[in-house]
């Protein structure tokens, strides 16, 4: 991963939402290249959205009036080499704009599925012999989600309610309550809805983290803070967009060694500094 470290980027695209969508956009988008961007992205496997912390250093007027404009959908790309991948998606929650002669620096926090999340409610009942799998479909497709390929499949929600259900309230409540008996997390990773059982990982080859790959510094394996709980592995690599909380990753190195689940994926980057590091927090698969 050594050419990692050359020509670093970033992109960030404004869009409006549709009306009444919480995922579709308007076509005229607004990108921002060539700028300086920092930003302090945190990822988990937790229902409550995913954080992004954007600074942008010298925006022209006239984009810093468009943040003051909400609803406002944004994503940002990053990468090396003009091969920028997909880092986060979120709907704005705030924005502040400070003139520090000659620059003006303009600060965004995001959340991830945040309008989704707070906004969206459902409210519809089912005859018996309905199954977890065709709610929680109408649940997502209430926040404007998908089901997920792995989770459709499922046997365990395939389980029939034999006397019915009524969902009814917000969205994310609902999700939350026809899950609990399946032990079974839900989040929005990069405006995707993700299920995922304790030990289940997101579909797909492990990513594989060695000194060759990008690791920087040596992993470090933490204690269980209480008793039954796995050990907590904790690495830091050069900047990796593709890792997501719930990926698997192969970690190879003198000190640790073994599969583990991603739970927390924490990207930080500079493209005028030094930062461009993802590190993340896993257990033992």
């Amino acid at each position: 991963m050594s050419q990692r470290l050359y020509k670093r980027s970033a992109k960030l695209v404004l869009a409006r939402p549709l009306a009444g969508s919480y995922v579709g956009v308007q076509p005229n988008a607004i990108e921002i290249t060539g700028l300086r961007i920092q930003f302090q992205i945190e990822k988990t496997l937790e229902a409550e959205p995913n954080s992004g912390s954007i600074v942008v250093t010298n925006l022209a007027k006239t984009t810093r009036a468009e943040f003051n404009r909400k609803p406002l959908h944004v994503t940002l790309d990053a990468g090396y080499d003009g091969n920028l991948k997909r880092i986060f998606t979120g709907d704005l929650r705030w924005v502040t704009s400070t003139h520090t002669p000659p620059d003006w620096d303009t600060k965004i926090e995001l959340g991830d599925g945040e309008r989704a999340y707070k906004h969206a409610r459902v409210n519809r009942s089912f005859a018996p012999g309905i199954d977890s799998k065709a709610v929680l479909a109408e649940i997502a497709d209430s926040m404007g989600l998908k089901m997920p390929t792995s989770a459709a499949e499922a046997t365990d929600l395939m389980a029939q309610f034999s006397t019915g259900v009524t969902i009814q309230g917000p969205s994310a409540a609902e999700m939350d309550r026809i899950l609990a008996p399946h032990a079974r997390a839900w989040s929005i990773q990069d405006g995707s809805l993700q299920i995922l059982a304790a030990a289940e990982t997101r579909v797909g080859t492990a990513f594989m983290v060695s000194p060759d790959t990008g690791l920087v510094g040596a992993p470090t394996m933490t204690a269980p803070g209480n008793s039954g709980e796995p050990a907590t592995l904790a690495a830091t690599m050069l900047l990796y967009p593709e890792m997501l909380p719930g990926s698997k990753v192969e970690m190879k190195s003198a000190s640790v060694a073994g599969l583990f689940k991603v739970r927390k994926v924490t990207h930080k980057g500079d493209t005028h500094g030094a930062d461009w590091t993802t590190t993340i927090e896993g257990v033992p698969l």
